[in-house]
């Protein structure tokens, strides 16, 4: 995936057929919508958001 230079991130109810090409994590509340520019961290590396599909802003 980063040799593509992109991260696709889905929680627990990715479709199959992307599980392969996706990072799956855990559903969890957002404390803000997510848009394009935020930030996300991982181990201490930052990566921008660059595009934000239409079901990330559901709220379980």
């Amino acid at each position: 995936m980063l040799q593509e230079k992109m991260m696709i991130l889905f929680n627990e109810s990715a479709p199959s057929d992307l599980r392969d090409v996706s990072i799956v994590h855990k559903r969890c509340s957002l404390e803000e919508d997510i848009k394009v520019g935020d930030e996300l961290v991982i181990d201490n590396k930052s990566f921008k958001v660059t595009f934000v599909g239409i079901i990330k802003q559901m709220k379980q």
